[in-house]
């Protein structure tokens, strides 16, 4: 079961079908290099627990489950501490981005609970081959597969709330089929943990012969735990509720606000040239070059408020503050032109199709695409995860 989704994935990939690696368009799809991971293990222990395959099945299977686990530990630590060693980034190309998050590339949750799958498939051939120490090795591997079924049952929960874990932010979210596969995949290891001797027998017969008192410890003691529990994720989604909160007054109210002020600043600047070419009275023009300096020193404030909020890259506000340059310096000549008396020379500057014009537009074009991306960001900050609802 573990090995239908990985396979399911990489015949996405291949025929262009992205729908069978990610199950919906708005959810991320299992990367490639994760179904191959599935099926080395998948395959692995199918071989390991076949006799008929000959004496080096162990040594052969438990390579397979070290390779897995050090591709695994290398995501996990080169995209969560920073290692320059990412192996995805090696081996595939760039393959896109799903709201924000690039595809195609395992995710560092994914990376983990592979090392901890792969220490439970590495205890699996230990206990196999070890004889005095087998019970050893096969409680290890029950542990570890029981951590990854967890895990893979946390992270379907939170797709089957409509909150898939780690979408909208930027760490690269565990996709769906891959939860989908860690749950079969740590429930297979497991079983095989378990039914690879008597472990199971001894912990019951031990829990059994438990005394009343040591009973009503241990059953308080989960229920405090579980208590805790609740309690953590109450504060959790009450954190992230908040953060969510404080990022989209932060960044998207606060940028949009400033782009409308710099917008309307830039378009008054922009009038005020028109208008001074049609003044006929030098006190007039005087009044309307302060205007102009007025609204040069407003769109100054607005791309400071934008250098504080804007999650952005910094060369986006940097492109407005070159383009606004550029015109002012146009606008500069423009002046100049109609200070020497050649007002024909400086009204064609002016128009659309003049330099100054087309200066405009480009700044304009500049400012929208700040825009376009704080729109996003909302957009983003305010959507339902797993499905088109916003608010």
């Amino acid at each position: 079961g573990a090995a239908v989704f990985p396979v399911l994935s990489l015949l996405g990939w291949v025929s262009g079908t992205k729908i069978l690696a990610s199950f919906g368009a708005q959810f991320i799809p299992m990367a490639p290099s994760t179904a191959i991971c599935y099926l080395l293990l998948s395959l692995s222990l199918f071989m390991l627990l076949r006799p008929s395959f000959g004496r080096h099945r162990i040594a052969g299977a438990c390579i397979a489950g070290g390779f897995v686990a050090l591709y695994g530990i290398l995501t996990f630590m080169g995209i969560y501490i920073g290692l320059p060693i990412v192996p995805d980034n090696l081996l595939f190309p760039d393959m896109g981005t799903l709201d924000g998050s690039p595809i195609g590339r395992m995710a560092p949750s994914t990376g983990l609970f592979f090392f901890l799958s792969s220490i439970s498939f590495l205890a699996t051939g230990l206990g196999l081959s070890r004889g005095a120490q087998a019970g050893r090795f096969r409680f290890w591997a029950g542990v570890s597969g029981a951590v990854v079924v967890i895990a893979g049952l946390i992270f379907l929960t939170g797709y089957a709330f409509g909150s898939p874990l780690h979408y909208g932010g930027s760490t690269i979210p565990m996709a769906l089929t891959t939860a989908f596969s860690f749950t079969l995949l740590g429930g297979a290891l497991l079983m095989t943990a378990f039914l690879q001797g008597d472990v199971l027998d001894q912990r019951l017969t031990k829990m059994k012969n438990l005394k009343i008192g040591a009973q009503l410890r241990m059953g308080l003691g989960a229920i405090l735990l579980l208590v805790a529990f609740l309690g953590a994720v109450s504060w959790f989604q009450s954190d992230s509720l908040w953060q969510d909160t404080k990022d989209l007054y932060d960044h998207p109210l606060t940028v949009r606000r400033a782009l409308g002020e710099l917008k309307a600043d830039v378009l008054h600047g922009y009038v005020g040239i028109n208008n001074l070419i049609l003044a006929d009275q030098d006190q007039e023009r005087q009044a309307i070059l302060l205007d102009i300096d007025a609204y040069d020193a407003a769109v100054a404030r607005q791309l400071d408020v934008l250098y504080k909020s804007y999650l952005g890259q910094a060369k986006d506000i940097d492109e407005v503050g070159i383009a606004f340059a550029q015109w002012k310096t146009i606008r500069s000549e423009t002046v100049r032109l109609l200070q020497a008396g050649k007002s024909t020379e400086a009204a064609a500057r002016t128009k659309s199709s003049g330099v100054g014009g087309i200066q405009m537009k480009q700044l304009i074009k500049e400012i929208q695409d700040i825009s376009d991306f704080a729109l996003k960001k909302a957009i983003r900050s305010t959507r339902i995860p797993g499905s088109e609802k916003r608010i």
